[in-house]
């Protein structure tokens, strides 16, 4: 009799189950633009490479400006990190955005051969002969405002 009771209970239960209205996963919504995209400018001179936050950059032999690296930043603070190779040369990183900004202020440089720093620009230069490597270490905070250093209409 109790294995009849407890197969009868199993029965009701799978099939009470199998009549259930799925459930659908609720999510949070995407933000409407997304995060802000920045364009990375890099300026290289002749026979010079680097890396910053994984990405590679050639000065080859005329030097380089590399343009149209767009990367998005969640709104917070970042710290970027990388190398330079290249002896008595001037190197220049700038941040630029249609999408958000930077906190003004926030663009700093923590480490390297730091010659200048700017609201969007960071200028080093290497004065020694030595070839590298030199590592460079970045900090700046991403606002998904307009009011804000590095934003820009066109």
């Amino acid at each position: 009799m109790r294995h009849l009771i407890l197969l009868l209970a199993a029965s009701v239960l799978a099939v009470s189950c199998s009549h259930a209205a799925p459930t659908i996963p609720e999510t949070d919504p995407l933000p409407e633009f997304g995060v802000p995209m920045f364009d990375f400018i890099l300026v290289l001179p002749p026979h010079s490479t680097g890396n910053l936050h994984g990405m590679l950059f050639d000065g080859s032999t005329n030097g380089a400006t590399q343009t149209g690296l767009k990367v998005g930043l969640e709104p917070q603070t970042h710290t970027m990190e990388g190398t330079l190779y290249g002896s008595g040369y001037v190197y220049s990183f700038k941040l630029w955005t249609k999408e958000g900004s930077l906190v003004p202020g926030s663009l700093k440089a923590l480490s390297g051969p730091v010659e200048q720093v700017t609201s969007c620009e960071v200028v080093f230069i290497n004065h020694t002969a030595e070839s590298g490597p030199f590592p460079i270490k970045l900090q700046f905070t991403v606002q998904d405002s307009f009011k804000g250093d590095c934003h820009s209409n066109f």
